[in-house]
């Protein structure tokens, strides 16, 4: 069975500060905890690591920048992509 991955959240809230010197993250600004940005789901041509998510700024659009997994937070109160589930 096919699942619309539209009928499912990608936003997610860092659970701290990641600044562009932090190891991880390949952002080209400061994203300060609270902060809420979109997990970007086009091509990544392999660039991002197993410890980072490929995020961006605006939901379903680019450009993408790496953020540490254990910086992010899937939003609450929203429901998981089946495929996203670990």
């Amino acid at each position: 069975m096919k699942v619309e991955k539209s009928n499912y959240t990608t936003k997610y809230t860092l659970t701290r500060d990641v600044l562009r010197t932090d190891d991880g993250s390949y952002a080209d600004k400061d994203y300060f905890k609270g902060d809420i940005i979109f997990k970007y789901s086009g091509c990544t041509y392999g660039c991002v690591s197993d410890d980072g998510m490929a995020m961006c700024e605006i939901e379903g659009e680019g450009p993408f920048f790496q953020m540490p997994r254990d910086a992010l937070m899937q939003s609450p109160n929203v429901q998981q992509h089946p495929a996203e589930k670990e």
